[in-house]
């Protein structure tokens, strides 16, 4: 199958099972605490077949582990145990039925390796296939995001048809084939620059805030390597209240003359005509931070560039994404980001490359929908004029979707071939936004074709949801952390404006009024006067009620069909019962498949590095067919068979 319809197929095909397992060979070992209290913690052993979990529990009663689809016990896969006063361990392999006590599996498909306890925990090590043949109780665990639930008690079961309520449980989103990223090293040579906001007075009219402000790197007189980060939370109460923590890159002639008045002030609401203009040449990300990530640590062959006479970057743009659905009054905070740096430099410059469906009302995702598919293409055009002729080498990466993001992959095509996925992670959790570390870095040659593909679920929504900056908008993007640096920071793409209004049954628009173009002048004179409004303090400007809501579709009036005249496309869309009938979620998936824009293949200051075509064909390629997933039984047989949906 060589048509644009394989891509439906490539795309299904990632988003029921195609999960990239351990090589032949790799180990890794890691650790984590699962609660707050600091009363669970697992370690685990990941090999090529099997993994091997320890975990340790102030309890000298039971404790559990288990992998759910969900976070809850519903369809959980969990195991049981504890040590009697003899010091016999038992361990159970069994399963979740709902909110009633765990059923024991037929097939105990776990291998009790060692159980003790003490005056004060119990420990239990024990070791599983990543794939057992028990397809009906068992969860195939892989390269995903893995929600572990756990839970304990002070009571140890007479017998399992007893079993106590648990004193606690909890859930936990991890990798458990990728090694966990640690915090750099703190050696005499790794210096640390905190990005912080400062005493920062949370928005409560509206409930999602983005605030941006200006930075200036410390250390520019040599040049320094950016080789870690980890977030900063002050008070850690307020870690709830941040969406995600972005750093930008400046890039600008003269930066210090431009930028050096901004960096005193508390800042400004970015993508608002509160921001100023200049603001938009920072564009270039170096560290991103979302919900549920951890430290960030870069490959030690690797650093970001710092300091502008060497190819990096003096001023930084910091943006803070607020959430405060609750509007509380009176919240102030310092959180930010801590980057790790040295002067002992790397052996490569790294930098991060955006991948996406551009942010903006085309990303259209209607409602009622279990599964809905997004594309954001980085054309072979874009690549081929980019991309240096020995390519470049992607050792991690961050996927990022919102609230209904349940898959996101980045196909790989060349030469009319899809490669395996470079990313794929079909269980993407928003609670969990950790970079993905490749255990095998992948070479992105000139002329490749790259797709971001993000599968949606707005099942429980009775409205179409649009892409936006708001957390109940959607987004769909892919950052690869790569090496050697070039100047290629984004590359997004839309379907064709055109082909969406057929597909939703609009056959003409009323013309848009486009505004007049400002001169270099006006818009020197509207940045002085956004500046002197910053003066006056972040409370002014967080007094203004200035939402996020910049869907487009609210000012296009149809002009046709008549029975829709004068309706706002965005009104057009909400109607009531306008997708009750499937016929138009049928069309706006077809058109995904056929053309689209490609909206930038831009560097750090937004400048378009490539040509294109005016809109252009979703390229045929001949689709990756992942290999089989054998299962391994009680027994230790491994049967060759397709991996397994749970």
């Amino acid at each position: 199958m060589t048509t644009r319809g394989a891509m439906f197929a490539a795309v299904l095909s990632l988003l029921l099972g195609a999960s990239m397992g351990l090589s032949a060979g790799d180990v890794i070992r890691n650790a984590a605490q699962l609660d707050d209290q600091g009363k669970f913690f697992m370690a685990w052993t990941a090999e090529t077949e099997h993994v091997t979990f320890e975990i340790q529990v102030a309890t000298l009663g039971y404790a559990g582990l288990g992998f759910s689809p969900s976070g809850g016990m519903q369809g959980a896969d969990i195991i049981l145990g504890w040590v009697d006063d003899s010091g016999e361990a038992h361990l159970h392999d069994m399963h979740g039925v709902g909110n009633s006590p765990p059923v024991e599996d037929p097939s105990q498909d776990m291998v009790l390796m060692e159980g003790r306890r003490n005056d004060t925990h119990t420990t239990l090590r024990f070791r599983r296939p990543w794939v057992t043949c028990d397809s009906s109780h068992d969860m195939a665990l892989s390269s995903d995001t893995v929600k572990v639930i756990f839970a304990y008690d002070q009571e140890r079961p007479v017998n399992l048809s007893n079993l106590q309520h648990h004193d606690y449980r909890g859930v936990r989103s991890l990798y458990l084939q990728e090694p966990r990223m640690e915090a750099p090293l703190k050696t005499e040579d790794v210096k640390h620059w905190d990005v912080q906001v400062n005493n920062f007075l949370v928005p409560s009219q509206v409930p999602s805030t983005y605030w941006c402000t200006i930075k200036k790197f410390p250390g520019t007189t040599e040049k320094h390597h950016y080789i870690g980060a980890e977030p900063i939370f002050s008070p850690e109460s307020h870690k709830d209240l941040i969406h995600h923590m972005i750093l930008y890159e400046c890039f600008v002639a003269n930066s210090s003359r431009v930028f050096e008045r901004y960096v005193e002030l508390q800042g400004t609401r970015c993508y608002t005509n509160r921001m100023p203009s200049l603001f938009n040449n920072c564009a270039r990300p170096i560290v991103a931070w979302a919900v549920g990530a951890e430290t960030q640590s870069l490959p030690a062959h690797v650093g970001g560039r710092l300091g502008e006479k060497w190819g990096g970057a003096d001023y930084f743009m910091m943006e803070i994404h607020y959430e405060n659905q609750a509007k509380i009054n009176g919240t102030r905070d310092n959180s930010g980001l801590r980057l790790f740096y040295t002067p002992k430099l790397r052996k490569y410059d790294a930098s991060l490359l955006d991948v996406s469906h551009a942010v903006g009302a085309e990303l259209l995702i209607p409602p009622l929908a279990p599964t809905w598919p997004a594309y954001g293409h980085c054309s072979s055009e874009c690549t081929r004029a980019t991309i240096p002729p020995t390519g470049i080498n992607v050792v991690a990466g961050f996927l990022h979707s919102h609230l209904l993001g349940r898959a996101i992959a980045l196909l790989h095509i060349r030469n009319g071939t899809e490669l395996p996925p470079i990313f794929s992670d079909n269980a993407y959790s928003f609670k969990y936004q950790q970079f993905h570390q490749l255990k095998q870095e992948v070479t992105i040659l000139p002329g490749d074709h790259l797709t971001t593909v993000c599968s949606y679920n707005s099942s429980g929504r009775i409205h179409p949801t649009f892409g936006g900056l708001r957390t109940q908008d959607e987004m769909c993007s892919i950052s690869l952390l790569y090496y050697p640096s070039m100047a290629l920071s984004t590359c997004s793409s839309v379907p064709f404006f055109e082909e969406i209004l057929k597909s939703v049954g609009v056959t003409s628009l009323y013309e848009e009024r486009s505004p007049s173009p400002i001169t270099k002048k006006a818009l020197d004179a509207l940045d002085e006067e956004r500046f002197e409004f910053m003066k006056l303090g972040a409370e002014k400007a967080i007094g203004e009620n200035s939402g996020l809501d910049f869907n487009r579709y609210r000012a296009i009036k149809i002009k046709e069909p008549y029975g829709l005249q004068n309706l706002t496309l965005y009104d057009h869309l909400n109607e009531r019962n306008f997708w009750i009938s499937g016929k138009w979620q049928d069309k706006l998936r077809l058109l995904q498949t056929s053309h689209y824009v490609q909206l930038t293949c831009s560097d750090g200051a937004q400048v378009q590095l490539a040509k294109f075509s005016p809109v252009l064909t979703v390229p045929e390629f001949e689709p990756y067919s992942p290999p089989q997933q054998p299962c391994t039984d009680a027994a230790g047989q491994r049967t060759p068979q397709p991996l397994h949906a749970h």
